[in-house]
């Protein structure tokens, strides 16, 4: 059978169309680019042969279809031989993504801004393969769905807590390993860029008091292997969280403390099903039928202990003082920050 290669623009494509942007610019203005790459996104490719296992079976475009489609209705591939095919050509879409990133930031260095420009990488979902008996990603919200890479690379001096936490890329990398939302990138930014006052209410806290700066303390390249929280989808299309538990945020190590001690939620709305996902320390609480009453009857709420059940196998008893605390928690956090249907406004 002769491999179909569903149509998705090359990194490179995009990469080169960014950078032919960047030459052209008026360097006396500061700039902003934004790069998509769908690299590691369906349909995958196999590039390298890194995996071998990539090219054991081709795909039909019908078998691509009811791959995908599949995931949705709760019907996903059931083979292990295919699926450990589809995810080695995962796997070698994210080195290819790798790649891309890598040649970008060598002719950012080549054309003298690489040292003078904040980087930002991030995803914006994970991937299933079988984890949960799933294929893909916006069914659930299990982290492998939900937990995503987010980087932070930034140079020595610029405005407001950029000066402080600044960095050069020579200097050792410092992981970050309390929990962060991807809602927390417009007030990070903002603050590092020293934007003043950003309309309010707005969810998200800025990250800076995690890297040193709201200290006043000179830091290295910010990593954070931390979970970057993500939505699900609804008909395809995906939703911003509707909040975070927690008040407004402080510089210096107060913001650091509230940044660990607060609270997240994802979410996930498909026609016939939704799940809730609510997270505070390592424990995370997964509710079935989003947002309505029944959510809260037993078996529809699990709750894991992330750090020693990280694939969350292994739900915690109903006996464990801990349930009982959290589903409180989360229940008056959930009743107030959103709306009863489950669907947003």
């Amino acid at each position: 059978m002769e491999e179909t290669r569903l149509y998705k623009v090359h990194g490179r494509t995009v990469s080169s169309l960014a950078l032919r942007w960047i030459e052209r610019r008026d360097r006396k203005r500061p700039f902003f680019v934004y790069l998509h790459l769908m690299e590691p996104h369906w349909p995958y490719h196999s590039h390298d042969g890194a995996y071998p296992e990539s090219r054991q079976k081709a795909f039909s475009y019908a078998e691509m279809l009811r791959l995908s489609n599949g995931a949705r209705s709760n019907a996903a591939l059931r083979d292990r031989a295919e699926m450990a095919a589809l995810e080695a050509r995962y796997d070698e879409e994210i080195n290819e993504a790798d790649r891309i990133v890598e040649e970008f930031m060598g002719a950012l260095d080549e054309d003298a801004v690489g040292g003078n420009t904040l980087v930002v990488v991030v995803g914006d979902h994970g991937e299933e393969f079988l984890e949960h008996n799933g294929f893909s990603h916006g069914h659930d919200v299990f982290e492998e769905q939900l937990r995503v890479p987010l980087l932070l690379l930034w140079p020595w001096g610029g405005a407001g807590a950029v000066a402080n936490a600044g960095c050069s890329r020579e200097n050792r990398p410092m992981r970050v390993d309390v929990p962060v939302s991807l809602l927390d990138l417009l007030p990070t930014l903002a603050e590092m860029f020293a934007l003043g006052d950003l309309p309010q209410p707005l969810d998200g806290l800025s990250l800076v008091p995690l890297l040193g700066g709201g200290a006043g303390k000179g830091r290295p390249a910010a990593v954070s292997g931390a979970e970057a929280r993500v939505t699900g989808e609804t008909g395809g299309q995906s939703r911003p969280a509707h909040g975070i538990e927690a008040g407004s945020g402080s510089g210096g190590e107060n913001g650091a403390v509230e940044m660990a001690t607060r609270s997240l939620i994802s979410e996930a709305f498909l026609p016939g099903k939704s799940y809730v996902a609510y997270r505070q320390g390592d424990l995370k609480l997964r509710l079935r039928h989003g947002y309505e009453p029944e959510a809260w009857m037993s078996p529809h709420v699990l709750v894991f202990d992330l750090k020693s059940d990280p694939g969350e196998h292994a739900p915690l008893p109903r006996t464990d003082e801990r349930v009982a605390a959290l589903l409180q928690r989360a229940r008056a956090a959930l009743s107030t920050k959103l709306p009863p249907s489950g669907i947003a406004p």
